[in-house]
């Protein structure tokens, strides 16, 4: 699980602190967090001291805590989430079958 935080207006190290404090409350994977303004010195240092994240079956190991503005976002830059070697994310679909005219999905 991810936690995803989008700011629109001024930004400090103290949303930063927050949000690191609400991904160790929900015990989230990753906090994600995305702004319009520029990131400072101060909430770069706070998102690297969250360490790193690593899926518990294998993956790779990345930012627990992790920032890009929506320029950033716009030139191609994304967020790094871990892949595991299983893929316990994805729910099996069911089969889909005709029933009186109406498609349904069977279990």
């Amino acid at each position: 699980m991810a936690i995803v935080q989008v700011k629109g207006g001024h930004v400090t190290v103290n949303q930063i602190r927050d949000l690191r404090g609400t991904k160790e409350r929900e015990r989230a994977a990753l906090a994600l967090f995305i702004s319009i303004e520029a990131l400072t010195r101060p909430m770069r240092d706070e998102a690297l001291a969250a360490g790193f994240s690593q899926p518990p079956n294998g993956g790779c190991k990345v930012r627990a805590v992790q920032m890009l503005t929506v320029a950033e976002l716009l030139t191609g830059q994304r967020f790094q989430v871990p892949f595991s070697r299983s893929n316990t994310g994805y729910a099996r679909s069911g089969a889909i079958a005709a029933d009186g005219g109406q498609m349904s999905i069977l279990d």
